[in-house]
């Protein structure tokens, strides 16, 4: 008896999987024959329209380039310990003052970990947070306190923003760094008063 259950168990259950891959072998059929006939399509309206195609092929192919070299905040970290290095290997006498002042409180503000990352797909934003997602206090907890969007912009909370593997306002900051405007101020200052009659 116990042999015949089992026996009859075992082959309801072959012909369970027997229709389940049946019916999934359809399935895929019908798949494949629905992208085969929109592959077909989008040939013909590609042969009617070539500019329309190659625009929607250039929009494409430039929205995955964008998801796919949008950073993270690792790369941030990175970008920002290697834009800390450049600046080390310059002179204190002929560094730039603006870029000495924002590495020096973006680094500020990581050390105390209150530097959020947000993507959106394509780009990404780094934002400034009330309190570290470490600490435990009030501040942090409260749901009522916690940054909303409108505070990103009314509040300037938006550290930088990132994309096509870049963070634009780090890289913005970086871009005359071995340049003491001070300097050129000075000796600015000094050839006018030389041209007036001034012994300097």
């Amino acid at each position: 008896m116990i042999i015949f259950v089992t026996c009859r168990i075992g082959q309801i259950i072959g012909r369970s999987f027997s229709r389940g891959f049946f019916n999934l072998g359809k399935y895929v059929n019908q798949v494949a024959l629905d992208y085969r006939a929109v592959c077909g399509d989008i040939v013909k309206d590609s042969r009617k329209h070539p500019l329309k195609a190659i625009f929607y092929s250039c929009t494409s192919c430039g929205l995955l380039g964008l998801y796919m070299t949008n950073p993270d905040f690792a790369r941030y970290t990175i970008q920002l310990t290697q834009a800390n290095c450049d600046l080390a290997n310059v002179g204190e006498p002929i560094r730039s003052p603006a870029t000495v002042a924002y590495l020096s409180e973006v680094s500020k503000l990581q050390k105390r970990k209150v530097l959020r990352h947000t993507t959106f797909g394509l780009f990404s934003i780094i934002w400034l947070d009330n309190a570290s997602d470490h600490l435990r206090v009030y501040a942090a907890t409260c749901k009522m306190l916690k940054v909303r969007w409108i505070d990103m912009l009314s509040e300037h909370r938006i550290v930088d923003v990132g994309f096509a593997n870049s963070w634009w306002l780090l890289r913005s900051s970086m871009r005359e760094y071995d340049v003491n405007e001070l300097e050129f101020n000075e000796s600015k200052h000094v050839t006018k008063l030389h041209q007036i009659g001034f012994n300097v």
